[in-house]
């Protein structure tokens, strides 16, 4: 009698069979924390391949890091070295400071795929959707650190995706406008001096702004590492507020949200008022206006006409 072989489930064989062809290198070990891979990554570039057990990979990315903070050390040590060179040898400073201003963009922006990206690949493996760390204090200390990280470990990726590109902004603005002002005297009129200054012009106006939203983001994970129900995707949270206006509930909820806002208004009031009846605005005017007349005086001059512009009192006074 011919023997009669029987497979239970033929899909999970032919599973098994690709999972032996691939190289183990390429596999994202299942269960993996999505939260954790993302905070590894942002440590260091490689972390979240560690995590993994991707062991080559994260071998590389962490050697491009060693790369890139060594030559950033020598840029900044040899520094007038590599100026020197290149005025021997008629190239110009303004061009290869243009270039590093866009590699440093670059970086920054290929960082934070990196981490989203090592937060998408993890949850890809889990069997159920990544709700978000238990801890109520973990999300709001790493987005004071870390602009989009805390609502990463809260499981909401496409809030965290939009404070992280704010974070790009602001670590580039943080780091143009003093490598800009150091590099300023040794800048040859062009057209790549002019760039460059329009750079550092939209980087200053955009460093007031740093502190407020960074504020926003870390109140955002901490209020909704507080409340488990705003961790669910959005559709769910429509149908679990239809749910809450059949029973009443929401009146209750409501009237509290009512009695917040209305304390949040009184109270931006209450600043206003005593920003406007006590803000010192004669010492800002004189401290803007040393600070057009020195950019002035640097040559630099889309900075000072926009604060002229801003400012007619400032530009009275300089």
């Amino acid at each position: 009698m011919d023997k009669v072989w029987v497979i239970a489930n033929p899909d999970e064989l032919l599973r098994d069979r690709k999972i032996r062809n691939l190289q183990p290198e390429t596999l994202v070990s299942e269960g993996k924390n999505p939260g954790k891979a993302y905070s590894w990554s942002v440590l260091f570039w490689g972390g979240d391949r560690f995590y993994n057990k991707q062991v080559v990979k994260g071998l590389s990315f962490f050697s491009l890091m060693v790369a890139f903070y060594s030559g950033t050390a020598l840029t900044v040590l040899f520094w007038r070295d590599i100026v020197l060179f290149l005025q021997d040898h008629g190239m110009s400073v303004s061009v290869f400071l243009l270039v590093e201003l866009a590699l440093l963009l670059f970086v920054l922006i290929f960082r934070s795929l990196c981490c989203s990206n090592a937060y998408h690949g993890t949850a890809k493996t889990g069997k159920k959707r990544f709700t978000g760390t238990r801890s109520r204090m973990i999300p709001f200390v790493c987005s004071l650190l870390l602009p989009g990280w805390g609502q990463f470990l809260n499981g909401q990726p496409i809030k965290g995706s939009v404070f992280a590109g704010f974070w790009v902004v602001s670590c580039y603005s943080l780091v143009t406008v003093p490598v800009v002002l150091l590099a300023w005297k040794d800048l040859a009129p062009s057209s790549a001096r002019f760039l460059i200054e329009s750079i550092f012009t939209v980087a200053v106006l955009f460093l007031p702004l740093i502190p407020f939203v960074w504020m926003l983001g870390s109140y955002d994970a901490l209020k909704v590492s507080r409340e488990v129900w705003k961790k669910e995707p959005l559709w769910e949270r429509i149908k679990a507020t239809y749910n809450l206006r059949r029973n009443q509930v929401w009146v209750r909820r409501v009237y509290r949200q009512i009695k917040r806002t209305v304390v949040l208004v009184l109270f931006l009031a209450l600043f206003l008022i005593m920003f406007y009846n006590y803000f010192p605005r004669r010492f800002y005017a004189g401290e803007l206006i040393s600070a057009r007349s020195w950019l002035q005086a640097q040559g630099l001059t889309l900075l000072p006409d926009l604060l002229g512009k801003l400012f007619p009192d400032v530009a009275a006074g300089g």
